[in-house]
């Protein structure tokens, strides 16, 4: 086998990694993976064979395909030497208790935005549709447009060419209208996403930007629909730009 071929093989297979971790805990199926990665049957379930092989993946007893204890392993392994989910509780405990609504902090993963961690607040309706863990298209929902909205050019339409194949799950949502949000985003410096993720849900979100002023995370607070009015999205906005200057502040003294 040719090293090009070699590497196209680990990266195909990391990509129906990333996809089976979307999943959640329904699982993903053989067909669902061979559209989402536009790959042919034959090579996704040979890659999807190994990766069940080697204990990253496993199979359910409906053949739905789940990460395995080696993926487990591995995030166990990473998170010794990735402390923002604990450099950040602090931040999100503080969003949660001033706005009484979910906060949630999400890293890039690839083309796609993972949930690491979630605090509650105190009203009583909760946002409880993402936790730790859920793993969607960058883009969909606050955070992941915050963060594809503060990416350079060629790597935003490098995510939006690697989503386009899954976004259409989510209401219909399409490369252009991503674009507008983008642009609303870019000019406004925060996201808004509204009802159409997730049914009477309205989240805003911050990027949380490196040295290079790109967006590595972004943090985010989702509340009931009816909840979110004007003066709302104002308070929960200016909160999120305090406390991601902070915490960007805090992981420069520890980089």
């Amino acid at each position: 086998m040719k090293e090009s071929d070699s590497v196209q093989s680990v990266s195909r297979a990391l990509d129906l990694l990333r996809l089976v971790a979307a999943a959640g805990n329904a699982g993903a199926r053989l067909l669902d993976l061979v559209t989402e990665s536009q790959l042919s049957k034959p090579t996704a379930h040979r890659l999807l064979k190994q990766l069940v092989a080697s204990g990253m993946l496993m199979q359910g007893n409906g053949r739905a395909y789940h990460l395995g204890p080696g993926a487990f392993e591995l995030g166990i392994a990473a998170s010794r030497s990735f402390p923002l989910r604990d450099i950040a509780a602090p931040v999100l405990e503080k969003l949660a208790q001033e706005t009484g609504d979910s906060v949630f902090l999400a890293i890039r993963s690839g083309p796609d935005s993972l949930c690491i961690d979630r605090k509650l607040g105190s009203y009583p309706v909760k946002v409880l549709t993402v936790e730790p863990g859920h793993r969607q298209p960058l883009g969909v929902g606050a955070g992941g447009l915050a963060m594809l909205s503060f990416l350079d050019e060629a790597d935003r339409e490098t995510v939006l060419a690697a989503i386009e194949p899954r976004l259409e799950k989510f209401s219909g949502l399409t490369p252009q209208r991503m674009r507008l949000s983008i642009e609303e985003t870019r000019q406004r410096g925060w996201s808004q996403v509204a009802d159409f993720v997730i049914p009477d849900v309205t989240s805003v979100g911050i990027p949380l930007l490196d040295k290079r002023n790109q967006a590595f995370a972004a943090i985010s607070v989702g509340a009931v629909s009816l909840r979110m009015n004007k003066a709302k999205i104002a308070h929960a906005v200016a909160l999120l730009k305090e406390q991601a200057k902070l915490l960007e502040a805090l992981l420069l003294k520890t980089s």
